[in-house]
C-alpha cells in the first residue's frame, strides 16, 4: 500500500496573504515641479497623494520637507488600510537658480515608496533696465548690461522713436559676444514684446537707427 503525505486543510485566506506586506505606502507623483517663483514669495500649492495599499493601518511618525519647500496642509498621524490621503506642498525660494528638495513620510512599520522629489526655480523680482537717452543722429548706443536668471520676460518701451529701434541682446557671461534676441525688437511705443524666453546671463538694450528721437525708455519685466 502506498502512503500519501499528510496535509492540513485550508480554512481561510491566510496562506494567500503570506509574504504580502501588511502595510504598503505609495506616494505619487514621484516628482513635483513648481517652475519659476520670485524669491521670498510663495508658489501655488501642489497636491501629493499617499495611499496605503496594505491590509494594516500605518502609523505616521513624521513628515519631513527638505529644501526651500514647505508643507501647506495639516499633518496626519495615521493612514488606514486602503485609504488615500492628500498633502499640500508649496515652494518658497530663498535663493536664485534651480532648487531641489523633497518630502519624506516616516512610517517604520510600512514598506513602499515614501519620498517625492520637489524641484523649482527661484528668480529675482522683475528687473528694470535703467532709463537711457539717445542723442539726435547717434546710432548703436547701448546701455549697461543687467544680470538676469532664467525666465520668461517682456520688453516694454515708451518715448519718441521717430525712426529709432530698440533691440534686446543677451550673452551668458561678460566675456562672450552679444547676440540679438530674435523677435525682441521694438520700433514704437505700441510694439512691446512679451513672452521672451531667456536663460541666465546678461541682457542689454541696443538703440539702432538714425532717427530724431530725443529720449526713449525701456523696461525688462518678468
Amino acid at each position: 500500500m502506498v502512503s500519501l503525505p499528510s496535509f492540513t486543510p485550508c480554512t481561510g485566506i491566510e496562506p494567500f496573504l503570506e509574504g504580502k506586506p501588511k502595510a504598503l505606502l505609495t506616494m505619487y507623483p514621484a516628482e513635483v515641479t513648481f517652475g519659476n517663483t520670485v524669491l521670498n514669495t510663495d508658489s501655488n500649492q501642489s497636491t501629493i497623494l499617499l495611499k496605503n495599499d496594505g491590509t494594516d493601518d500605518v502609523a505616521v511618525t513624521d513628515i519631513t520637507v527638505v529644501g526651500d519647500f514647505e508643507l501647506a496642509s495639516v499633518p496626519f498621524v495615521e493612514v488606514l488600510a486602503g485609504e488615500t490621503l492628500a498633502l499640500q506642498v508649496g515652494f518658497h525660494p530663498t535663493k536664485a537658480g534651480d532648487l531641489t528638495g523633497g518630502i519624506h513620510i516616516g512610517a517604520e512599520n510600512a514598506e513602499g515608496h515614501k519620498f517625492v522629489k520637489l524641484v523649482g526655480t527661484g528668480v529675482l523680482a522683475p528687473a528694470s533696465l535703467p532709463q537711457f537717452h539717445q542723442l539726435i543722429g547717434v546710432e548703436n548706443q547701448a546701455i549697461a548690461a543687467v544680470n538676469i536668471v532664467a525666465g520668461t520676460y517682456a520688453l516694454v518701451a515708451s518715448g519718441t522713436f521717430d525712426g529709432a529701434s530698440i533691440q534686446l541682446q543677451w550673452r551668458p557671461d561678460a566675456v562672450t559676444p552679444w547676440v540679438d534676441i530674435a523677435g525682441a525688437v521694438v520700433t514704437s511705443a505700441a510694439d512691446s514684446v512679451y513672452g521672451i524666453p531667456l536663460t541666465s546671463g546678461q541682457v542689454r538694450v541696443l538703440i539702432a537707427g538714425g532717427g530724431t528721437s530725443t529720449s526713449l525708455d525701456a523696461q525688462l519685466t518678468w
